[in-house]
């Protein structure tokens, strides 16, 4: 049994323990309220759904809840309603999570309820067949809706046909797919402590929120299996053009590429040139140039999202009129190149200042520093990441910021998808040549 303790700052403890059955499980103490946060993740995510049943980890964990071995689906619902136990789930390419917050004095009687959700549900044929279709449903309605639309369409075309290429719900063809034998079997192969991390923060010691855990999630369960190994995935090659026809009003841009890992040395210089070029809302030179000196969208911006050990994606997107649709691409293309070459002091020094007040924001709440540890655990990353991140970041020079604009934004490799109505848009980008366009007729 590996045991970490440690100080925080505040003189809140941390510890990190490996229990019997081979659950991970931290445990962090946080005073401020009588509360516990814990979260259930499980290292398995939809990167690993099989090929033709995309869809299968997340619908596993949304059956999770649906009843139990003592407990019906509303009777779980109806107990945490009384206990005032807030209750989640989400899956991710990479992990998946379920959890709950609760009030200290109701946390045994809500981690119970818990454990049983997650080491004893009954996949009961009735409820399975009400799931599938109500997610069947929910992908059908969201497909008019082009924000969705966008997601999907990037997603499958950064990715080809590497087993990320997909949303975490699937589509709805892929589900049809999916019985419930499918779903048992990847329960019993993925579902497994030994497979799982249990993160806990709550105004307890370490060693009694350890206990909690233990006691409700320390039963030993059949080994199952480790999820296999995925290749990397392929990088782009040229700028790669996609355009989809929907009957709107506005184009719908998304720009990316793939980005650094999480854990790279260099993150964090990516993270405060990103937020210059488009992360910083209102004070990126995105929005200074897209929108409030040309008028071009209403909110515009960039950000990077994480799937460490695969490739982060580093995303660009706003929406605008149509007929500015490539006057608006052809300006970020000219500011990754500025960026590349030219970061001013003024910029630098504000962006420090943004994250010198950083910290309390990613450690308000129970749930965000659960989270935070529980992305340490997974990524691999230093104890207490996020404040080593605001040390590093004020240190950070120039060069090193340029740096990493010219190492992660390249415009050479990039995939451009556009929704909009292609009645009245054509790509014409003053510029920009050796381009691959195609029109995409359906997805």
């Amino acid at each position: 049994m590996g045991i970490f303790l440690g100080i925080l700052n505040g003189g809140m403890n941390y510890k990190r323990e490996v229990l019997k059955n081979g659950l991970i499980t931290l445990a962090y103490e946080k005073e401020k309220l009588p509360m516990i946060t814990f979260i259930y993740a499980f290292k398995i995510g939809s990167a690993y759904d099989p090929k033709g049943k995309e869809g299968l980890a997340n619908l596993t964990i949304s059956m999770l809840e649906k009843g139990t071995k003592k407990r019906s689906y509303m009777e779980i619902m109806e107990e945490f309603a009384i206990l005032g136990t807030k209750f989640f789930y989400d899956v991710s390419p990479t992990f998946s999570t379920i959890g709950i917050t609760s009030l200290l004095e109701n946390a045994p009687k809500s981690l119970e309820i818990l454990s049983d959700i997650i080491y004893n549900p009954e996949f009961k044929e009735e409820e399975f067949k009400k799931e599938k279709e109500r997610l069947i449903n929910r992908i059908i309605s969201d497909k008019s809706e082009p924000d969705y639309v966008s997601e999907v369409l990037f997603t499958k075309y950064l990715y080809k046909d590497h087993p990320l290429s997909h949303l975490p719900e699937g589509d709805e063809n892929s589900l049809k797919n999916i019985e419930l034998s499918d779903v048992i079997e990847f329960y019993k192969k993925y579902f497994t402590p030994k497979n799982s991390i249990g993160v806990i923060v709550g105004a307890k010691s370490p060693d009694e929120l350890i206990n909690l855990v233990d006691k409700y999630f320390g039963k030993e369960k059949e080994e199952g299996e480790l999820p296999p190994q995925i290749e990397m995935p392929e990088r782009l090659k040229g700028i790669n053009v996609k355009i989809y026809h929907m009957k709107i009003n506005q184009s719908y841009i998304t720009m990316g590429h793939f980005g650094p890992l999480r854990k790279s040395s260099d993150f964090n210089a990516v993270r405060v040139m990103n937020y210059i070029f488009g992360g910083g809302s209102f004070s990126s030179r995105l929005f200074e140039e897209i929108r409030n000196k040309r008028g071009y969208a209403y909110s515009v911006g960039s950000y990077i999202s994480t799937f460490d050990p695969f490739p982060s994606t580093y995303i660009f997107e706003l929406q605008t009129k149509i007929e500015n649709t490539n006057d608006a691409i052809k300006v970020i293309f000219e500011e990754i190149d500025k960026i590349k070459k030219e970061i001013k002091d003024k910029e630098i020094e504000d962006t420090k200042g943004y994250f010198k007040g950083y910290l309390p924001r990613v450690t308000e709440t129970y749930t965000q520093i659960a989270n935070n540890l529980l992305i340490q655990e997974l990524y691999n990353l230093p104890e207490f990441f996020w404040e080593k991140d605001v040390e590093e970041i004020q240190k950070l020079t120039k060069k090193e910021i340029i740096e990493a604009a010219k190492k992660y934004l390249d415009p050479e490799n990039i995939l451009i998808l556009i929704v909009t109505d292609t009645s009245k848009y054509k790509w014409d980008v003053k510029g920009i040549e050796n381009v691959n366009i195609e029109n995409i007729e359906k997805f």
